[in-house]
C-alpha cells in the first residue's frame, strides 16, 4: 500500500498555532511538549489510517472517512481519502462540539 500524503488545512494550522501561543504564555516547555506530541501523532496517521475511531461528532460520516483522536485536552479531526489525509481541525475538548 502506498503511503498517503498528509495535508493540513489552513484552519487546522491556525488552530495549532493558536494553541501553541496560548500555552506558551504560561510555559514554553509545555507548549513545545504539546506541539511535538500533536505533530508526531499526526505524522503516524498514514501508517494506519484506521488507528483512531470514526469522528462521533461529525454529521454524515456513515462512510467513516472522518476520524478523530485526543491528545492532552485537544481533539484532532482528520479526513481520509484514497491518496490523502487532511488534518481538518484541532480544538480544545473544553469547547462544545
Amino acid at each position: 500500500m502506498e503511503k498517503r500524503n498528509v495535508i493540513w488545512t489552513a484552519r487546522a494550522r491556525y488552530q495549532l498555532e493558536s494553541i501553541y501561543k496560548f500555552i506558551a504564555k504560561d510555559s514554553m516547555i509545555q507548549a513545545d511538549k504539546v506541539f511535538d506530541k500533536i505533530k508526531i501523532s499526526i505524522e503516524n496517521i498514514p501508517a494506519n489510517t484506521e488507528r483512531h475511531p470514526p469522528d462521533r461528532f461529525k454529521r454524515n460520516n456513515k462512510d467513516n472517512k472522518y476520524r478523530a483522536f485526543e491528545i492532552y485536552r485537544y481533539r484532532i479531526s482528520y479526513r481520509v481519502t484514497k491518496n490523502t489525509i487532511y488534518i481538518v481541525r484541532i480544538r480544545s475538548t473544553d469547547q462544545n462540539p
